[in-house]
């Protein structure tokens, strides 16, 4: 009797476990939705600016120096903007298990050289580099860490004092 209680209550208990599973991968599948449609909805009008800031810019020998400069500043704000919108995509991706990583060996020294050199480095802050002079050599997705440390340089970069030195 005892073992007939527990079958049917196990049963049961199965059941409402598989319920909460299904719904729970039914939110997960409306969050990537919205993740989705979101993403997609901040890139189509911002690639508008971002082209009409380029073609702006194809013009600017007949522009002030201020109107130069505020084109500039809405192209950075556009790329910074693209970024934003591509990190919120990744975060998901990684946390749903839907991205993965393409590792493969690389020398380390060589990925914080090349993430450096494609900062916009004002010329008020310096950036010192010290590298070990033996390689570095490690398993990882080349891209996924030029992007991590490049938000990192940025943020030392936008927080760094004028006249300051990152290191």
């Amino acid at each position: 009797m005892v073992s007939m209680l527990w079958l049917s209550v196990m049963r049961e208990e199965r059941r409402e476990l598989k319920r909460q599973i299904r719904r729970l991968r039914s939110v997960e599948r409306k969050q990537g939705e919205f993740i989705s449609t979101l993403t997609h909805d901040l890139k189509t009008p911002l690639s508008a600016i971002c082209g009409a800031m380029e073609l702006l810019q194809l013009q600017k020998d007949q522009l002030t120096a201020d109107q130069q400069e505020l084109i500039q500043l809405a192209n950075d704000g556009g790329r910074k903007m693209a970024e934003l919108i591509d990190d919120i995509r990744l975060v998901f991706a990684l946390e749903s298990g839907l991205s993965h990583f393409d590792k493969k060996r690389v020398d380390l020294r060589d990925v914080a050289r090349e993430t450096i050199d494609a900062l916009e480095i004002p010329p008020a802050i310096a950036i010192r580099q010290s590298y070990p002079p033996t390689a570095t050599i490690l398993s990882l997705d080349r891209e996924k860490i030029i992007r991590a440390l490049g938000n990192i340089l940025s943020n030392a970069i936008k927080y760094s004092p004028k006249g300051g030195t990152i290191e």
